[in-house]
């Protein structure tokens, strides 16, 4: 596919769709057909569904898209470096060459993580703790998208319990 050709109300680049074609991916899942029109257009979601499912590429896919239209960064909150670093690896697949993304994980020394965040970093990937710090330091200015993945086992950490009612 090329720029401009649409599935479920993402634009598909020609590196989105190779990386699709690497990755095996020949139709969106139910997940992804339900969420990408709706996180193109800015609006507020909540994705519920199985491990498996496709989330990452749900929520990844029209955030990319949103960067590449808009200013302003995005920030994606994981709780743990495991899952962080796998949806860096995504993002990195996925993602226009020009668009400069970055880790925040406590595993990766402060300083040099702190150097590779500039204002030019598009999309910051990272654990509570580190983005966190990231944005009481002031180094975050200019968020506009903000991506809770696993958002039970953050605000569990945080000491928020979890009702379901």
């Amino acid at each position: 596919m090329h720029p401009n050709n649409f599935l479920n109300g993402l634009i598909v680049t020609d590196t989105m769709q190779r990386a699709m074609v690497a990755d095996g991916i020949t139709t969106p899942t139910q997940v992804q057909a339900l969420s990408f029109a709706a996180i193109a257009a800015g609006h507020n979601v909540v994705l519920h569904s199985g491990t498996g499912t496709g989330k990452t590429l749900a929520y990844l896919l029209p955030v990319l898209q949103r960067l590449r239209e808009e200013e302003g960064r995005a920030v994606v909150i994981a709780p743990g470096v495991e899952l962080a670093m796998q949806t860096m690896r995504v993002a990195n697949a996925y993602k226009d060459p020009e668009l400069k993304i970055a880790a925040a994980v406590a595993t990766t020394n402060k300083k040099r993580q702190n150097k590779r965040i500039q204002r030019s970093t598009r999309l910051v990937v990272g654990t509570t703790d580190r983005i966190a710090e990231l944005l009481s330091s002031g180094k975050l200015k200019g968020t506009r998208i903000l991506v809770f993945d696993e958002i039970d086992p953050i605000l569990s950490a945080r000491g928020f319990d979890t009702i379901l009612t």
